[in-house]
């Protein structure tokens, strides 16, 4: 459990450590812990509903330290013990029905690659560490249909809301955690260009007490996780923490993970989910980075105007990031973070596309659903103005 120790830079308290106004105290603790510094008079102006909220939020309970071992109130690590026993409860039964899956697909000659979550917390550590909300596997498009048969009759069942270009979501009435069946990694909208990427060439092995499943090899995890993080704008820290739990890995091949990076045309995408977690859990940059001073620079100025909404974004719509960053700096950053037209058409349909706070602030008959675009384009430029009708949640 934990990330690495943090070593202090020349000069630096690890004490010392200031956090943006705009973080909550109990977002402030969570990332004290996880870079190791003393809680100090952060753990006494955190009550134990907010920590636990805060836990709940941003997933993060398995990388902290275990809770008898941290510099808490009892009332704030008994809230830590409890949220650490549920979840490594949840990773135990979800590596179990991970196994029992990719088995059954293997055993009917159906290939297999699972992303993300359980997988990459096995590739780059343990297990056991990472908390995941749903398991997510790939499989060829061929192969698609034939897969959400073999796991029909496993007892999942499609989840209409959950229904996708490039995966569906099912459901198993005797699990929590649902199952994302993807056929490509992601939409063919540009924003990540699946005709570039092979994944079937790009694969590791991570060891299941039911047996080995494939997963992207560790470099191409790393341009998937920083690609993923940065979609949904990292409003869930656990993100980040595979950042940082990745660039302390000594068997990652950078230079080749930004090789990578550049033929995808996410490479700044990558510099800037390495530079957040550097700023804001204090990881170790990785080697390679020092021939590129532009692309850090501009990385860096990338990472810098995240930092402060961290902890203030209740969802990966670009809607909530627009309302506090304002809505053509937030459309320039997208187009910064994503330099191909293609991908840039492609951000336009998903930043446009209507949210539930677009519904609730012009309600319109099904015959006029199609101008719930402009109502978006409306209600995010007025809210400098303060034209809105619901808050924002926190």
């Amino acid at each position: 459990m934990g990330l690495p120790p943090r070593r202090a830079a020349d000069g630096e308290s690890m004490a010392d450590t200031s956090f943006p106004s705009s973080w909550s105290p109990a977002f402030r603790l969570i990332v004290a812990l996880l870079r190791g510094e003393s809680a100090g008079d952060l753990a006494a102006s955190v009550d134990r509903e907010s920590f636990g909220q805060a836990l709940r939020r941003h997933r993060v309970a398995l990388a902290l330290p275990v809770a008898g071992r941290t510099p808490l109130s009892l009332a704030l690590r008994d809230t830590l013990a409890l949220r650490q026993r549920q979840m490594t409860m949840a990773a135990m039964e979800r590596t179990a029905q991970l196994g029992v899956v990719v088995n059954d697909l293997t055993g009917a000659m159906i290939g297999v690659c699972a992303l993300k979550g359980l997988a990459f917390a096995g590739l780059f550590g343990d297990l056991l560490g990472r908390e995941a909300s749903d398991l997510d596997l790939l499989v060829g498009p061929a192969d698609f249909t034939r897969a959400l048969d073999r796991l029909g009759a496993l007892g999942y069942r499609r989840d209409g809301a959950g229904a996708i270009d490039h995966a569906v979501t099912l459901r198993h009435p005797d699990f929590a955690a649902s199952l994302e069946l993807h056929r490509r990694l992601a939409s063919p909208d540009g924003l990540f260009p699946v005709d570039r990427f092979d994944p079937w060439a790009r694969l590791s092995a991570v060891a299941l007490p039911r047996g080995p499943v494939a997963t992207l090899d560790r470099e191409a995890a790393m341009v998937y996780a920083a690609f993923h993080g940065t979609k949904h704008n990292w409003h869930r820290l656990f993100w980040l923490v595979d950042i940082a739990k990745g660039m302390a890995r000594e068997d990652v091949d950078w230079p080749a993970v930004l090789t990578l990076a550049r033929r995808l045309g996410v490479e700044r995408q990558v510099v800037m989910a390495v530079l957040l977690a550097e700023r804001v859990l204090g990881a170790a940059l990785p080697p390679g980075l020092e021939v590129k001073p532009a692309l850090v620079a501009l990385g860096g100025r990338l990472a810098d105007d995240l930092v402060p909404h961290l902890d203030d974004l209740p969802s990966d719509r670009g809607a909530e990031l627009a309302g506090r960053m304002g809505f053509w700096p937030t459309l320039a950053r997208l187009f910064t973070l994503y330099p191909r037209w293609r991908a840039r058409i492609g951000l336009l349909g998903f930043f446009l596309g209507a949210s539930d706070k677009d519904h609730a602030f012009l309600p319109l008959p099904p015959a006029l659903a199609w101008a719930y675009p402009l109502v978006r384009v409306l209600r995010l430029l007025g809210q400098p103005l303060g034209w809105t009708r619901t808050k924002p949640t926190r």
